[in-house]
């Protein structure tokens, strides 16, 4: 087929340029032209190299950060720089780099440099090979996250100065991540010990209009979930999971394990201990 034919040509490149066309598309306002393009796009991805070998790395992503998050707090920077050390093959330690890049610091270089120099020389050259790797993973995390954080920064100043805040807000929301997120509690703190009353409640506003269009866009199940986990106490929400027995169908349940899994993975293990409560009972 054609797409065979040509298979070498369908590199990064030509799907980056794809996309800067939809893109280009898209912003000009027609969206179903962009939507047609995106679909064509997505089509020739799956079906080349390039896309198999992305649908390969993304599933062995997935699964490592399955296995990050199950650990939680065993997941040790000494058990951490073991499993980068013993990782099978570069994709893996790509993964494990990318998932838990923290754990990626002068303390970690140092061990692995005290391990190339006391390593037998037959030994010696795979680590100085994986270390040249890590150096080059942690460059590339380090230079996705410092753009991100510069777009993210480009949207709040965006919405600050939007007249119609809460539908800039609309017209943005597929750039808010946790990257915006982050700067936008970064720059809520700033204003505030900088004594800007004034933007310290503009940023409130956007973060409150955020979040009242994630829960009106939110799945039935998140709704759910997030009702539940707004009730004040333990107990309340226990009561409201057996009224409710109804609604809790096994997407629910799904969706309750997947989010306890995330908020015990980052800083809110105190949501997800409740949430766990809250599935326990659900189940």
């Amino acid at each position: 087929t054609l797409m065979k034919e040509h298979d070498a040509e369908l590199d990064y490149t030509f799907f980056d340029l794809f996309t800067a066309a939809i893109q280009a598309v898209a912003e000009s306002g027609d969206r179903a032209r962009a939507e047609h393009m995106l679909a064509v796009r997505n089509k020739i991805l799956a079906g080349s190299s390039l896309g198999k070998q992305s649908a390969e790395q993304s599933k062995l992503f997935e699964a490592t950060a399955n296995e990050l998050n199950l650990m939680g707090d065993k997941l040790t920077p000494e058990k951490f720089f073991d499993m980068v050390v013993r990782a099978d093959g570069e994709d893996r330690v790509t993964a494990l780099v990318t998932l838990a890049r923290p754990l990626v610091d002068y303390n970690f270089f140092m061990k692995l440099t005290t391990l190339i120099n006391q390593a037998p020389d037959a030994d010696r050259a795979r680590l100085q090979k994986l270390r040249e790797g890590i150096l080059d993973t942690v460059a590339q995390v380090d230079q996705v996250a410092q753009q991100q954080g510069q777009q993210a920064a480009a949207v709040l100043r965006r919405l600050i100065e939007a007249p119609d805040m809460a539908q800039a807000v609309r017209e943005n929301i597929q750039a808010i991540d946790n990257t915006f997120m982050a700067i936008l509690g970064q720059n809520f703190d700033a204003a505030q010990k900088a004594g800007r009353k004034d933007v310290a409640d503009k940023i409130q506003q956007i973060g409150d209009t955020i979040l009242a269009i994630i829960r009106d866009s939110a799945p039935p199940e998140i709704k759910l979930i997030n009702e539940l986990l707004a009730l004040e106490t333990e107990e309340e929400a226990l009561e409201a999971v057996k009224r409710r027995a109804a609604e809790i169908t096994p997407p629910v349940v799904e969706a309750m394990k997947e989010l306890e899994a995330e908020l015990g993975a980052s800083d809110r293990k105190d949501v997800a201990e409740r949430l766990g409560k809250i599935r326990a009972a659900a189940e």
